[in-house]
């Protein structure tokens, strides 16, 4: 008698559920904030995408975005997307680099501070707290866009009498209420996703320790994916990488078995850039928002507030 596959009916089910959790989640989060309407969302679909192709992001990180872009629910969250791609688009990323800030890669430039400074400047610019360069750190902000960009971490740093600048995008944001202490880890409006940005750091942390005892190169997760960049090994350059000794991202899911499932791996970006630049995807943007074949990265986090 053939064995029974329920894996397919469980993940599906586990993913019906996460979609209707997250959705209630959001829409609690983004009571009180305007709608776009038609005319305005049609406006920042076109001005982001626009940013998109002036950065040559790859087009399947395009259309990722893209998607997110028009499912989105609030102008706050479209207008703070198109604010910060604004900012990096004008410092120069692009390219590879401008791929793997999507994917979570880990930006330090030496700049004296002015990226940092463009940033902070931004509306939504919040001043939060991370692990990153503690004994050197100057300042540290976040800024969210939604489910687009759902956190952006900044920060500035000084070393040997040199300031940098700081970024990096993140699965999900973490935000501390004016106390402190406890009160950043019980649910409210400005606190609502800090359990998922707790599950991140779990993530991150645990397989930074695996990647380390093997000896293997340390990822950084974002909501496209995963980067080797982490802060370890930093993106110095707007517009290249370095050359970091890396792994499929598969032998990364081997052992943590977290890896998103969309095909979009940290470290092989199939794209040629050139290509990219003159794929018009205008006309496929209907097809990319009715694909729903991506995994969610936020599935799995049913238990996350």
């Amino acid at each position: 008698m053939p064995k029974r596959n329920s894996d397919g009916w469980i993940s599906s089910t586990v993913k019906i559920l996460d979609t209707i959790y997250t959705g209630t989640k959001d829409r609690i989060r983004n009571i009180g904030k305007p709608a776009p309407s038609e005319s305005g969302l049609l406006y920042y679909e076109q001005e982001i995408r626009k940013l998109l192709k002036d950065m040559n992001v790859s087009s399947a990180i395009r259309k990722q975005v893209m998607k997110k872009v028009h499912n989105a629910s609030t102008v706050e969250e479209l207008s703070r997307t198109k604010a910060i791609l604004t900012v990096l688009n004008k410092h120069g990323l692009e390219g590879y680099a401008a791929n793997q800030f999507f994917l979570g890669g880990h930006f330090r430039l030496e700049d004296g501070g002015e990226l940092y400074n463009d940033l902070k400047a931004l509306s939504g610019a919040e001043t939060r707290f991370s692990s990153h360069f503690k004994p050197i750190r100057v300042e540290e902000k976040g800024i969210s866009a939604g489910r687009i960009l759902p956190e952006v971490l900044f920060l500035t740093t000084v070393e040997g009498g040199r300031t940098y600048s700081h970024f990096q995008a993140e699965a999900s944001p973490w935000r501390q209420v004016p106390d402190g202490g406890m009160k950043n880890y019980v649910p409210e409006l400005q606190t609502l996703q800090n359990m998922e940005h707790i599950y991140d750091s779990l993530v991150y942390f645990a397989a930074k320790k695996a990647s380390e005892w093997r000896q293997q190169t340390v990822f950084n997760r974002s909501n496209y994916g995963w980067s080797p960049y982490a802060d370890n090994n930093p993106i110095t350059s707007m517009s290249s990488l370095p050359v970091p000794h890396t792994e499929p991202v598969e032998d990364l899911a081997s052992y943590i078995d977290l890896a998103p499932e969309s095909g979009s791996t940290a470290v092989k970006i199939d794209d040629d850039i050139d290509d990219d630049i003159d794929d018009d995807i205008d006309d496929d943007i209907d097809d990319d928002i009715d694909d729903d074949d991506e995994e969610d990265p936020n599935v799995n986090r049913l238990w996350n507030w």
